[in-house]
């Protein structure tokens, strides 16, 4: 579970804890990761982590041998509207929603393959039905979807596929919409953002969890986007 500290990355955790399957808790701040591990038991393993260390994603190798599934739930939510959006900007973005998440599936793959498991990472809705003020989020996020498409062929079990590769990894993405941080304590803001969906209501980090849950549990869906919230 890289991003476990996060509103979405901790209601993975314990979601998959609860069914009573293990997790990895892959964040960099320490003191929440024990923290958070403490609080779902046993099954809960925190591992501190820096992925823009360079060497991190072998690290996390070397960690997890054993691993089943990647669930990616890594990312800011950077504001840059067209008028002060940069390069730095963009690059910080698209490394921290793509680069990062494709490291790490690629470094995870050989133990994934064995086991017949699959990765999933978050999106955003924003791709398809975009909305100002976040524009090197959103193209990160655009890049991102590509991204998990051609590692649903790179790792899948085609014609191309290396001969002697363990087995296929599945790979898809749910593509979140209007989903509110349980700690967002801005009436007007979560009004607002109720507005745009078709339910007439914000979403629960709890909610996108099932979600990616079901995904990871669909042995037949790879490539796939599946958006929750509009």
């Amino acid at each position: 579970m890289v991003g476990a500290t996060g509103s979405i990355g901790r209601a993975v955790a314990r979601a998959v804890c609860d069914r009573g399957d293990r997790a990895t808790l892959v964040a960099r701040a320490s003191a929440r990761l024990v923290a958070l591990a403490a609080e779902l038991g046993p099954r809960a393993t925190p591992f501190a982590l820096d992925l823009s260390d360079e060497a991190a994603p072998a690290r996390l190798a070397e960690a997890a041998p054993d691993a089943t599934d990647l669930v990616f739930a890594l990312g800011s939510f950077p504001r840059t509207p067209l008028e002060t959006v940069g390069r730095a900007d963009f690059a910080a973005a698209v490394t921290e929603h793509c680069a990062l998440f494709v490291e790490c599936t690629r470094a995870l793959a050989p133990a994934i393959a064995r086991a017949g498991g699959g990765v999933v990472g978050f999106g955003d809705d924003g791709v398809e039905r975009p909305y100002p003020n976040h524009l090197a989020y959103l193209a990160a996020k655009g890049a991102l979807t590509a991204a998990a498409r051609v590692l649903s062929l790179e790792l899948g079990a085609g014609e191309k596929a290396p001969a002697d590769r363990a087995g296929p990894v599945r790979v898809g993405l749910v593509a979140i919409g209007v989903v509110t941080d349980p700690e967002l304590d801005d009436p007007a803001r979560r009004a607002a953002l109720a507005r745009r969906s078709r339910l007439g209501r914000t979403g629960t980090p709890e909610e996108v969890a099932h979600v990616a849950l079901a995904m990871l549990d669909a042995t037949w869906v790879t490539g796939e986007v599946w958006h929750v919230g509009r």
